[in-house]
């Protein structure tokens, strides 16, 4: 039946006041708005209710001012409704404005025209409608929208309003500190945005103007707390936080490449915001990376200007207490210095509040080694968390953190430049060290207290961030996971383990794997009965919880009694089917567990006896799953068992063994020989042997063997520098001269003799070592380690060849007599002695420069990187070594030598003003022109530090951590001060186009004229300073003579590439692989360079390479092409060369990495409408398809976005539904797959046509996207919402199922708190579902909303 208009509105009133009446209202302004339109409705409401039922209701003038004001209030409530603490509250008053404005003229009209009706109920007298009227005239906002158009309309005339206006804004808006005026224009610009997608011309303007007046009265603030700065000297801009307006103490820098305090920048973080307060970019991700060169840099400028840094820890408490009293301070006010006075007891009991509260702060100074020596995989933790989305703990240097102290070397300065000792410099810190550079442990163990008491919460989700919290925490310092298990956290993690929920599951195994590291916890988790919960994660867990808890069965296993409970506990079965089925990680911490286990006598027949177990082992024999060490290591040990023999031969496992004897690690051949030798009383072992095709040989025939195998060895297929080349060259003439000789007695009988026998032995096993340590030798090795070592194999080579040839002039009837002019040929090979020299510098600690130039003349350590990667590979080398003292004298005899080099290199700097060292590159030691700051922390000039990660360096040069990912994220702040600085000495400052050529030069091409045309260029010495300094603070325009030299060095890469192009052409295919590789290389980072290559003709000729049969040439090729795409006027030009096909042919045929690069290029492409076109009808979306059920998981993400790009184009979405992609999608929406965000958006895109919604139903999709809905990303819950109201409308049988899975209550939630798209989607579905209930829907009609599906 029909509702009458005026029980519409009263339903509307009563709803409205309903809603008042909650306390929810997420500001003061949202509440005093509300208490407004409250009090005319409830003065209107009585009214209408006498009327409800009176004729005079249907008076027309009434209907119309019924319907006009219903429409007022649900507005109203609509608005109400999707208030959030981070919108904004200009935009929000001066709407609800306009709405009261008009609910008060329609309470007016109703009013006035009641009075002119004639027979209204009693109660209803002239008397009492006037008053109700008088009070209404009186009742409204204080004008905003009059001040707002005021200031606007200042501005607008070119100038600015007066303080009197702003801060009358200000208190209406309650926008009194610099965090509230930040929130309010990253508000504003979300609006603009959203008003430029509708094509809203004019509103754009007007919240454009209204960001110009939040933008002036934020720099009013700024300025005036300036002016309110206690310092005796003006803070440079750049070491002030934007969001503080205070010298920074923690910095980090953020993934825009502005710098922050940590406190700040992770509050404004935890609020859900996720851009740039400074330049309003996006935050693609949350990590906070430590600037160090910014800190050291403040430290030294306090020091200068004898200025006391804040404490950090009082910092934190005057933030703290402002935050909570702010509101009830004029804006004008400092509370800062008022909290200086608070007693101890506030200041403590606001730092408890801070320690029991948020995310971890935490920052253990170093990674330290694994204790548990987990075979060759130590750190496994470490690498499985790089892929954590968000990093709320970042290990330090070792570098000292920066004090008010005059001592300069305590000071955050680099480690080259600064007073450390060379044991500081490049050891990992004692744990006394340690103790000194970080928070005392105190405040550590008041949060981790309180996390324990959090695992035993009944809320799920508080369990669920206490275990992701102590999981990390336990991550990197010994000490830190030692306060954690004395706060009693262990026995609670393992009760957990039998946790339904994955993520608690998953976290708390990984936390004891992470405690188990220190020898002390082992026992500890043990004794708390571990054993059964982790073999319950064996069989039941995610992979990754499977995984962590193998690696946990090993580390605890190296106690002896361990051993015998694990065997004993029945985890055997469960580690063999790990081995067995698990992911390739899986795999090898399952083997590593059963290796341990399997030392124990008992646990040997367990393991044989559980079917599978050895088959598994010997399939893991094959190289190509680089398990083969653990494999033959377990079979070795079971070998030592009949029925482990037994089953090693019926697995065909013994010509495996016989293969690994020869061709395998030392390690592996040493466990293959035992396990063979293992077969004597059983099998004959000649005779096994034998079957395998390998006979035994006479010790003379080995020994010239392995001579000749030594021979075949190429050395230019294994290095590319001089040291290698010279080492080979001169044992090989050693063996060329012994040969001959041993070849003439092989058939004598005096080769049997038994003096020679031990010769022959000895020199054979000391030129098979050598062997290997060439095979092994690589560009990043130590050169040092690889001197001595093959110094200490060629001396006893030398000796063995000595002795042999003596051994022989003195036997009697030999074919040839040994001449003595072989012996006189032999000695003085190897004369040049750098083992003495290098000895002579360790053992002597002679660290003279006459000693020093020497060894870097032998070594060919001439350079800054060379050195550094000498210093890299000798700290990896330590990590494994069993002699970790003598691999430290080698570390302190290179930091010396590169102490030394930067010295010199200081010394030769002909500029009159020294350049400050933290505004130095470590890696080019010259002023940075493009400032980046990696993982670590530390800042490099963009070009070196992505040579050296391009290397296949993993570790930061001046702090040798692990650079967990090669993110490099541009360090404005240094930017800034480098400019600054030029600017005040006068400086002119590198132009970083041809710092950038230069260095490539000489670092790549190799091209002399190259280096030649850029090293000679002119300059003009009294052109302006010119920097690419920070946006949003200066615009410095490019001279005439800056824009020649850019043009003459444009011409020398034009030239670079125009060769290149041609060679392109070429018949030879180690050229095309050449210039392939490096137009790829070329492509990378460049955007000008990428026009050039395209400018020169290179597309079609890439284009055509494609097709190449050589795997490398296709690679390289798509590559190029994927990189070129980049610039958006290339996509065009590749798109006009006729690419499709091809990289079709490559998605079919290539290899994994050429698959995955032709994906992204087919995704690149598919932003034209063309292009989308093109490539479907061209059969790419079947090979796509195909990539996302068989590829790598990069393969897998690059096929989804590709689909998800051809999938906005109608005719496309068929195609992807018919080639079988639906199962796909819905398989990849496991959220260990991590691919949850882009399976969703393409399904929510499918479910507009038919048969993608009859597949999603029939795949049972539907309750995976309401869980999604309830617990993913913004992102996903929006696209999960799109899909779910294309299919609820569609079928009446979805609607039925999702209304069963339980759908509603997470859309409530969505519907208030969403993104505004995912608002739109879950109101449109429940108003769905409510008409459902009601009956009322008209399936084939309701209409749909339109938008367009996010990624």
């Amino acid at each position: 039946m029909e509702i009458s208009l005026l029980k519409m509105l009263l339903n509307n009133i009563t709803r409205f006041v309903s809603f008042s009446a909650r306390g929810d209202k997420c500001s003061g302004i949202v509440e005093n708005c509300c208490v407004k339109i409250e009090e005319v409705v409830k003065l209107v409401k009585p009214v209408l209710e006498c009327v409800v039922d009176d004729e005079v209701a249907s008076d027309e003038v009434l209907q119309k001012e019924f319907e006009g004001m219903s429409r007022c209030v649900d507005e109203v409530m609509a608005v109400f409704e999707e208030c959030h603490p981070l919108m904004s509250k200009v935009y929000f008053v001066l709407k609800v404005e306009s709405l009261f404005a008009k609910v008060q003229t329609h309470g007016l009209e109703i009013f006035d025209r009641l009075q002119s009706c004639e027979g209204l109920p009693v109660e209803l007298s002239s008397a009492s409608l006037e008053h109700c009227v008088q009070k209404i005239k009186h009742m409204g906002f204080e004008k905003l929208s009059a001040n707002v158009s005021k200031a606007i309309r200042v501005q607008v005339e070119g100038s600015d309003p007066s303080s009197d206006l702003t801060s009358k804004i200000a208190d209406l808006l309650s926008l009194k500190s610099n965090k509230e005026l930040l929130i309010e224009l990253v508000a504003l610009e979300n609006l603009k945005e959203s008003a430029e997608q509708a094509e809203k011309n004019g509103e754009v303007e007007y919240i454009e103007e209204m960001i110009a007046l939040v933008t002036h009265m934020h720099d009013c603030f700024v300025e005036m707390k300036q002016s309110q700065s206690s310092y005796p000297v003006p803070i440079p801009p750049d070491f002030c936080c934007p969001l503080s307006l205070e010298l920074m103490t923690d910095p980090v820098i953020v993934a825009s490449g502005q710098t922050y305090e940590r406190r700040y920048i992770r509050d404004w973080i935890d609020l859900g915001l996720t851009v740039c307060p400074k330049t309003m970019q996006s935050l693609v991700h949350s990590n906070l990376i430590p600037n160090y060169t910014v800190k050291a840099l403040i430290a030294n400028w306090c020091e200068s200007n004898h200025i006391k840094l804040p404490d950090p820890v009082k910092s934190v408490i005057h933030h703290e207490e402002a935050y909570l009293v702010h509101h009830v301070r004029s804006s004008s006010e400092d509370s800062m210095p008022e909290l200086e006075n608070e007693d101890d007891d506030l200041a403590e009991s606001v730092e408890r509040r801070m320690d029991l509260g948020g995310p971890s702060t935490v920052t253990p100074p170093q990674v330290e080694s694994s204790g548990c020596g987990v075979v060759d995989d130590g750190s496994q933790e470490i690498t499985r968390e790089e892929s954590l989305p968000q990093v709320t703990v970042e290990p330090q240097p070792v570098i000292a953190a920066p004090s008010a102290s005059p001592q300069r070397e305590q000071h955050a300065y680099s480690p080259r430049f600064g007073k450390l000792s060379r044991k500081q410099m490049w050891r990992r810190p004692s744990e006394k060290f340690v103790t000194e550079t970080r928070a005392d442990l105190a405040g550590v163990e008041t949060q981790v207290k309180k996390l324990a008491e959090d695992l035993s919460s009944s809320s799920v989700d508080v369990v669920k961030n206490a275990t992701s919290e102590l999981r990390l925490l336990a991550r990197h310092d010994k000490d830190i996971r030692n306060v954690i298990a004395s706060c009693g956290a262990i026995p609670l993690l393992i009760n957990l383990l039998h946790s339904t929920d994955q993520n608690i599951q998953e976290n708390s195994v990984t936390a004891l794997l992470n405690l188990s590291i220190n020898d002390i916890n082992k026992a500890a988790i043990a004794n708390a009965d571990a054993i059964e919960p982790l073999i319950h994660v064996l069989k039941t867990g995610s992979s990754e919880a499977k995984e962590n808890s193998a690696a946990t069965l090993f580390s605890l296993s190296v106690i002896d009694d361990i051993k015998v409970k694990i065997g004993r506990s029945g985890a055997i079965e469960p580690l063999v089917d790990l081995l067995g089925n698990g992911t390739p990680r899986g795999k090898k911490d399952a083997a590593t567990a059963l290796f341990n286990l399997s030392t124990h006598h008992e646990n040997k027949a367990r393991i044989v006896q559980v079917a599978g177990a050895v088959r598994y082992l010997i399939e893991l024999m094959d190289p190509a799953t680089g398990m083969v060490d653990k494999a033959v290591a377990v079979l070795s040990n079971l070998a030592t068992l009949p029925e482990g023999r037994a089953g090693i031969g019926q697995e065909g496992g013994i010509p495996m063994l016989v293969e690994v004897v020869e061709l395998g690690s030392a390690r592996a051949k040493e466990n293959a020989a035992a396990a063979l030798y293992s077969y004597e009383g059983a099998i004959p072992p000649l005779a096994a042997l034998s079957q395998s095709g390998a006979m035994e040989i006479p010790l003379l025939e080995l020994f010239l063997k392995n001579i000749s195998s030594f021979l075949r060895l190429s050395c230019k297929d294994n290095t590319s520098f001089d040291i290698v080349e010279k080492y080979y060259i001169k044992i090989e003439e050693l063996l060329k001269l012994i040969k001959p000789v041993l070849e003439s007695v092989i058939d004598v009988e005096v080769a049997s003799h038994e003096s020679l026998q031990k010769e022959f032995t000895d020199m054979s096993q000391s030129v098979n070592n050598l062997r290997k340590v060439l095979e092994d030798c690589h560009p990043l090795m130590s050169k040092v380690y690889f001197v001595l070592k093959v110094e200490s194999l060629f001396a006893k080579i030398h000796t063995h060849g000595l002795n042999i040839i003596d051994l022989l002039q003195s036997c009697e009837g030999l074919p040839v007599e040994p001449s003595s002019l072989s012996l006189k040929k032999i000695k003085p090979i190897g004369h040049e002695k750098p083992l003495d020299i290098v000895s002579r510098a360790i053992i002597d600690e002679d660290h003279s420069s006459d000693i020093t130039s020497q060894i870097a003349d032998l070594l060919s350590l001439s350079s800054n990187q060379e050195l550094l990667i000498e210093l890299v590979a000798l700290e990896t080398i330590k990590e494994s070594a069993e002699q970790a003292e003598y691999i430290e004298e080698m570390i302190s005899l290179v930091t010396h030598m590169h102490d030394g080099f930067i010295e010199m290199k200081q010394s030769q700097n002909n500029k009159s003003i020294p350049i400050p060292p933290d505004l130095c590159c470590p890696l080019s030691l010259e002023l940075m022109t493009d400032p980046v700051i990696v993982s670590s922390g530390q800042t490099y000039e963009r070009e070196y530090i992505t040579n050296w990660i391009n290397l296949g360096l993993t570790k930061c040069p001046k702090t040798m951590q692990i650079i967990v990912h090669a993110n490099l994220t541009p360090n404005y702040a240094v930017r800034a001060l480098i400019a600054n600085w030029c600017e005040s000495n006068n400086v002119k400052l590198p132009d970083p186009v041809k710092a950038s050529l230069v260095h490539q030069a000489v670092t790549s091409f190799k091209d002399e004229s190259l280096l030649q045309a850029l090293t000679t260029t002119t300059t003009d010495a009294s052109e302006e300073v010119s920097t690419q300094a920070q946006p949003t603070i200066r615009n410095v325009s490019m001279s005439r003579s800056q824009t020649f030299r850019s043009t003459r060095v444009c011409s020398v890469i034009e030239a670079r590439v125009k060769k290149l192009v041609e060679d392109l052409n070429s018949t030879s295919l180690e050229v095309v692989k050449n210039a392939t590789s490096e137009l790829r290389l070329l492509a990378r980072d460049k955007k000008d360079i990428r026009n050039v290559i395209v400018d020169c003709g290179a597309i079609p000729l890439l284009t055509t390479l494609l097709y190449s049969p050589n795997q490398y040439i296709q690679e390289n090729s798509v590559t190029a092409l994927l990189n070129i795409s980049i610039n958006d006027m290339n996509k065009i030009s590749i798109g006009n060369a006729n690419p499709i096909e091809p990289l079709i042919h490559v998605l079919k045929t290539g290899s994994p990495e050429a698959k995955e690069n032709s994906a992204a290029t087919l995704y690149s492409l598919a932003f034209t409408e063309d292009n989308k076109i093109k490539i479907g009808r061209s059969g790419a979306i079947e090979p796509l398809v195909d990539l996302l059920r068989n590829g790598t998981p990069r393969g897998k993400k690059d096929a989804a976005t590709a689909l998800y790009n051809l999938s906005t184009f109608k005719e496309n979405q068929a195609r992807i539904v018919e080639a079988g992609a639906v199962r796909l999608l819905v398989e990849l929406m496991d959220p260990a797959v991590g691919m949850i965000d882009k399976a969703v958006a393409i399904l929510s895109i499918l479910a507009t046509i038919p048969e993608g919604r009859a597949e999603i139903g029939q795949e049972g999709c539907l309750p995976m996207l309401v869980e999604v809905v309830e617990l993913g990303s913004a992102r996903e819950k929006e696209n999960a919402a799109a899909g779910l109201l294309q299919l609820c409308t569609n079928s009446i049988k979805f609607c039925n199922m999702v209304l069963r899975e339980g759908a509603v209550p997470p859309l409530v939630i969505l519907a208030q708190s969403g993104t505004p798209r995912a608002k739109e989607k879950a109101q449109s579905l429940l108003r769905y579902f409510r008409e459902h209930r009601q009956g009322n829907v008209l399936h084939k009609s309701y209409p749909l909303p339109q938008g367009h599906v996010h990624e």
